[in-house]
């Protein structure tokens, strides 16, 4: 697929093209691979680097139901908590960390 290259061609863009796989994995209902994908891209990942960027909030939804499809809870939960010490405002973004947090 030319985004997994683009990410190792592109290294500079690695984490855009890393939450891109992720969506098109999201879309596709392979909520596992969303989660390896998304998991790739926040592994090591400067947090305020990542907030510029225009789909940051909806792609972090998407880890962390991602989280709680496959019964990864208390790290949903764990991720939540960091998200909500960064200040993050988004609607939807909070909305996942209200139901991480419940652990549904």
């Amino acid at each position: 697929m030319m985004a997994e290259r683009m990410s190792v061609a592109d290294p500079d863009n690695r984490v855009n093209h890393l939450l891109l796989l992720a969506e098109l994995a999201w879309d596709r209902r392979d909520t596992p691979r969303s989660l390896e994908h998304s998991r790739a891209a926040l592994t090591g990942t400067d947090w305020p680097s990542l907030a510029r960027h225009p789909d940051f909030a909806p792609a972090l939804a998407r880890h962390l139901f991602a989280l709680l499809e496959t019964g990864a809870n208390a790290e949903a939960r764990l991720f939540a908590e960091k998200l909500q010490t960064l200040g993050i405002t988004d609607p939807a973004l909070a909305a996942a960390c209200r139901r991480a947090s419940a652990g549904n």
